[in-house]
């Protein structure tokens, strides 16, 4: 079901912007300064998920739902239709409009020392001023204001390219420059309607037997809700994401038409926005044992590991330490990210019919579980209190990346009427192979994992959220695993373009064009089963057991040649083009 309907703007954004550069020229100098100012006015309407959603997963999943469908329609004495994961929904006001403004001015000296040596030096100076809280929550005082602490973020940019020899074969350039980015309006605006006001929006995730928790399919009325509210915030410490980039590069030309370059690049970001739920428990250790005899995950077949959950606060109307709320979501900047490549580059210019170009990438992405969404989760961490766990490789690691690709045109000419036949012949093949994305082994959540044994006890706890397998609504994924540790199967693909152009008079010509995209019809696994395993209880030993995920076997490829066409099955066209 469509998680946004009805909706009045999508969202209806205006902009008016304000910006001037002045140039001065003198001597060996060229200063550039200006300012730039963008005022942005937001209406949104963006009551995400009113009309409720079940969620299924684990082994069950079709059972358990083909179960509701069924109960839903023929009642059975002693069984509701309560056999899903969770349960969320969204209700209240549609939507809001608020306004920001966007600050920069900016200096900058191209400045040529000699004939070998240029140098550019600059500085920048941003600021985004945030909108005012229209819904302040006088119950939490987290959300009464919304802060940007990012008012001194002056940028400094410096480059230079130096001739090394003086005769323009052998150059030497580099750079680094401090950036800022936005935080972006879609998490702004959830910090204000958010606020868990009755006059703002809510979404409260609700396990089977929890209070509101509906019969399939019936959705929750909006004052059970109410009872139960969430609450964002953006952190009084909140500033805006800071990125540092820099490159160095040397470049050497051979001959008349052959350049290679060596480069290295680095990429960090700090201040990265995230999200967590800070109305949880203190955490409680439970230890997993693996009962998979047959050796189908990643880990050995009766291993322990132990970790945190979260537990039911114990005489809380939503078992949380703030009774009066389900979820409270801080918004922080507290991420950072690493990025260094070293690349290859060689360049053959077209000559005597032949042009050639080869790129290699060794690259190393790493964050702490930074996330790419355009709008404020509950939470994203695995672990609220240990932020550590997350830290791994980037979703967008890929350590090798390679990227060949020539032009070949035919180097003869008749000029007898075979011209028509035999001339103007071009062949354009191009290649390209890299590592796999990354994935971390996942742990199917759900009402399996409803009640665990808490390390020790032969007592079962019921956890916060069943959307998760340790009650924190954040990640499901193996915690004594390294984030993205193991990857997906490299990936590479031929492609090949022929063409025959025709003179028919001097200002006009046809050409007859044929391309075939993965021309071997390689198959590119673009899929698995990254779920490895669900949690089963022994309750005649009171142990906590990871098994097998039978649903879609780890590892299992699901789907191949199917990446937003970067890969796909072989493809052929054919054309016919006018030039004049």
């Amino acid at each position: 079901m469509p998680q946004f309907l009805e909706r009045a703007s999508y969202p209806d954004e205006r902009r008016w912007q304000l910006a001037d550069t002045v140039v001065w020229v003198r001597g060996n100098h060229t200063v550039k300064f200006g300012e730039d100012y963008i005022h942005t006015d937001d209406n949104l309407s963006n009551l995400y998920n009113q009309y409720g959603q079940f969620f299924y997963s684990g082994n069950q999943a079709l059972g358990n739902y083909v179960s509701d469908l069924y109960l839903s329609q023929n009642p059975v004495s002693g069984k509701v239709a309560e056999n899903y994961s969770n349960f969320s929904q969204g209700v209240g006001a549609p939507g809001l409009e608020f306004t920001t403004g966007d600050y920069a001015f900016f200096a900058q000296d191209e400045w040529k020392v000699n004939r070998r040596l240029s140098l550019t030096l600059g500085l920048r100076w941003e600021h985004e001023k945030f909108p005012n809280q229209q819904l302040p929550n006088s119950a939490l005082p987290q959300t009464t204001s919304i802060y940007n602490n990012s008012k001194a973020d002056f940028a400094p940019r410096i480059g230079f390219a130096y001739d090394v020899y003086g005769g323009g074969k052998t150059i030497l350039r580099g750079g680094y420059g401090m950036f800022f980015a936005r935080a972006i309006n879609s998490t702004l605006y959830q910090s204000i309607i958010g606020s868990g006001v009755t006059a703002g929006q809510i979404n409260p995730t609700i396990n089977p037997g929890a209070t509101c928790a509906p019969q399939f399919p019936q959705i929750v009325s909006a004052s059970c809700l109410a009872a139960i509210p969430t609450a964002y915030y953006l952190d009084r410490n909140f500033k805006v994401p800071e990125i540092h980039m820099a490159d160095l590069t040397l470049e050497q030309q051979f001959g008349k038409n052959d350049v290679l370059s060596i480069s290295w690049l680095g990429s960090w970001g700090r201040r990265l926005p995230d999200f967590v739920d800070v109305n949880l428990p203190s955490p409680t250790p439970v230890t997993f044992v693996v009962s998979d005899p047959s050796h189908t995950g990643p880990m050995a077949d009766g291993s322990a590991i132990t970790t945190n959950a979260y537990f039911y606060v114990a005489g809380s109307a939503t078992h949380r330490p703030n009774p009066n709320y389900s979820s409270i979501t801080d918004i922080f900047s507290g991420v950072n990210s690493n990025y260094e490549a070293l690349v290859a580059s060689f360049n053959h210019r077209l000559s005597h019919g032949i042009s050639l170009t080869g790129n290699y990438t060794w690259s190393h992405a790493m964050d702490f579980g930074e996330n790419n969404q355009t709008s404020a989760s509950v939470t994203s961490l695995l672990d609220p209190n240990n932020l550590k766990l997350d830290y791994g490789n980037s979703n967008q690691n890929v350590p090798n990346r390679l990227v060949i690709a020539a032009v070949g045109n035919s180097p003869w000419h008749f000029s007898s009427p075979l011209g028509y036949l035999l001339n103007g012949f071009s062949i354009a093949p191009g290649f390209s192979t890299q590592s796999g994305l990354p994935y971390s082994p996942g742990i199917s959540s759900g009402s399996s994992n409803a009640k665990m044994y808490p390390t020790g006890s032969t007592t079962q706890q019921s956890i916060i959220t069943t959307s998760s397998f340790n009650g924190t609504g954040g990640a499901n994924r193996l915690p004594n695993f390294d984030r993205n540790a193991f990857q997906y199967p490299k990936t590479w693909g031929l492609d090949l373009r022929v063409s025959k152009k025709v003179v028919v008079r001097e200002r006009y010509s046809l050409e007859f064009f044929t391309e075939a995209f993965n021309l071997t019809n390689h198959q590119n696994v673009t899929g698995l089963g990254t779920t490895a395993y669900q949690i089963t209880e022994d309750t005649t030993n009171h142990v906590n057991k990871f098994t097998p995920f039978t649903s879609t076997p780890y590892q299992s490829i699901t789907s191949t040649d199917n990446s937003n066409f970067a890969y796909n099955v072989r493809q052929l066209q054919m054309g016919l083009r006018l030039n004049f």
